[in-house]
């Protein structure tokens, strides 16, 4: 993860959480609405935002469709 120390951007803010051990929250999307969200603490993560969390805490939104 050194050479995310001094990149800017969303991988630049992803690196302060992590350095930071900063809990974050994914928000799973569909198509056109929210399906849920997970949080936990980063762990590690990559440039294809493959993110890996600890202690993670998952809520998912179930619509009747009936």
């Amino acid at each position: 993860l050194e050479k995310y120390r001094s990149a800017e951007g969303p991988l630049g803010t992803l690196n302060t959480y992590y350095e930071k051990n900063a809990r974050v929250r994914v928000v799973i999307r569909r198509t056109k609405a929210i399906f849920g969200f997970c949080e936990g603490n980063l762990i590690a993560f990559d440039k294809h935002w493959n993110l890996v969390l600890h202690c993670l805490f998952t809520n998912f939104i179930f619509k009747d469709t009936a």
